[in-house]
């Protein structure tokens, strides 16, 4: 029996699988690690997933948790220790979901893997381990082309009037959002990154605006020139592939920018659960 977590600031997948076979999949909200850095209250973000899972009538005997803003050892041993206490004697492997990125979208190949979801983040992977890991810098000092990026930036110049007038009434109208509402969205709901991916629907729904279209060619053009800049050398051997709610919907512009500047992308995966799972279902153990 296998537990499976691909957990996101924004949204959580789990998986169980028995003999290789899924037996149940499920979504809950989702978790940084950076951000709500205590074990205790990982327990609470995490409780409906910890609930569900323990109507499960067998044991698991692994867990492999892979959860966002797991950037130290020391974290990762804190979270870890709280998983145990839910599952006394599973072996538990608890990584960054960076790596859980790579896994899902390289397997056992070699490959320059980005994250563009609610945050964004990149590395190169060996097929085995990360061997050089990106710097996502958070909505603050990063994030390039993530939800959260295109959310800012988006409500940034509503509240400075900077929006073209149909895009600035349909966002008040279909939000229901004013300059108070959104200060407290942003500094005080707790999940500033999950509030700010919040409005990325809206730049979808609307990506046949030229302002949009500005706006998601330059948040891309920032990722492939700030964030993947760092591995031209490898990106002339190895294959470059994406992972993310972010990375699937602006695909095709994806593909662009990457064709602009010479390089050939592999795979564009939505979310990583299904890669993990053909990954771990094949025996690749702790």
């Amino acid at each position: 029996m296998l537990i499976i977590s691909d957990c996101g600031a924004t949204k959580a997948d789990w998986a169980v699988i028995r003999d290789g076979e899924d037996v149940l999949k499920f979504s809950t909200c989702g978790f940084n690690a950076a951000v709500e850095n205590n074990a205790h209250k990982l327990a609470s973000s995490l409780k409906n997933g910890l609930e569900r899972l323990s109507f499960i009538p067998e044991a698991p005997l692994r867990l492999y948790i892979y959860c966002a803003g797991v950037v130290s050892e020391t974290l990762a041993s804190e979270f870890k220790a709280t998983f145990q206490t839910f599952f006394p004697g599973a072996q538990v492997e608890l990584c960054s979901d960076m790596l859980g990125a790579a896994r899902a979208v390289c397997g056992h190949n070699a490959g320059v893997v980005g994250i563009l979801g609610t945050g964004s983040n990149s590395c190169i992977y060996d097929g085995n381990a990360i061997t050089v890991q990106g710097r996502g810098g958070g909505y603050v000092l990063g994030d390039e082309a993530s939800g959260a990026w295109f959310g800012k930036r988006l409500l940034s110049d509503y509240i400075r009037r900077l929006l073209p007038r149909d895009l600035d009434e349909a966002l008040g109208r279909e939000y229901d959002i004013d300059y108070q509402k959104i200060v407290q969205g942003v500094y005080r709901s707790g999940v500033p990154s999950a509030y700010l991916a919040s409005y990325f629907p809206f730049v979808q729904e609307h990506q046949d605006s030229p302002y949009i279209k500005q706006l998601m060619q330059e948040g891309l053009a920032l990722y492939f020139d700030r964030v993947l800049s760092a591995y031209c050398r490898e990106l002339e051997s190895l294959p470059l592939s994406f992972c993310g709610s972010v990375a699937y919907f602006c695909r095709d512009r994806i593909l662009e920018c990457a064709s602009e500047r010479g390089w050939k992308i592999a795979t564009i995966l939505r979310s990583p659960i299904e890669g993990l799972i053909d990954f771990h279902s094949s025996g690749n153990g702790i």
